[in-house]
């Protein structure tokens, strides 16, 4: 069964859930900026407790790699651009509620499906190179989610999964010559978001 196969199996199983959880409390549209990986994200409501995410930003990341003919190790730094979508289906916001915790704006917990697209030059292993070129290091997980939205307007939404990541990737033969390939990896991906939601309180 290919990636795209398991992954639709796994939305469709998250999406049964809600024929077992009957929710009272829905979910709404939110807007944020975010002061962790800098940027803006949207989330739309679907109806009930499922939505849509998505997320511009940038990204910070670094490479260790070691150079294949001096043994030397080269660090690198990256800022690089980067966007997220997910589906999240809110499993606990009756809870919360029944509770008198806040459930405003989608403060709860999720599941979700992540893609997640950076766009690099920044090697992926140890014994990889930097590549001479941007490109897309594309990222599909299943993960879980938390979200608090304050009546403050901080926000606080982390989440983490695991999943696998798609990439070109240049390294060094047997013959201590480069290569590039396309390359399959498996992948954990997580974020932790601060930021301010916009819009009318209620």
């Amino acid at each position: 069964m290919n990636l795209i196969k398991k992954t639709s199996l796994c939305i469709a199983l998250l999406c049964g859930l809600t024929n077992v959880s009957k929710s009272q409390v829905g979910t709404e549209d939110v807007f944020k900026v975010t002061f962790l990986n800098p940027g803006v994200s949207y989330e739309k409501s679907l109806g009930g407790i499922h939505t849509i995410y998505g997320q511009a930003f940038a990204n910070f990341a670094s490479s260790f790699t070691e150079d294949y003919y001096s043994d030397e190790y080269n660090f690198d730094f990256f800022v690089e651009p980067a966007l997220s979508l997910q589906y999240r289906l809110y499993y606990n916001l009756n809870r919360r509620e029944d509770r008198g915790k806040n459930t405003a704006r989608n403060s709860g917990n999720y599941f979700t499906f992540i893609n997640e697209n950076r766009f690099t030059k920044a090697p992926l292993g140890f014994n990889d190179v930097k590549e001479a070129k941007i490109r897309p290091v594309i990222a599909g997980a299943l993960g879980w989610g938390l979200q608090r939205n304050y009546d403050s307007r901080f926000s606080l939404d982390l989440y983490l999964g695991a999943g696998l990541k798609y990439a070109k990737t240049t390294t060094y033969d047997n013959y201590g010559q480069l290569y590039s390939a396309n390359t399959t990896s498996f992948a954990f991906i997580g974020q932790i978001n601060l930021g301010i939601w916009l819009g009318a309180r209620d």
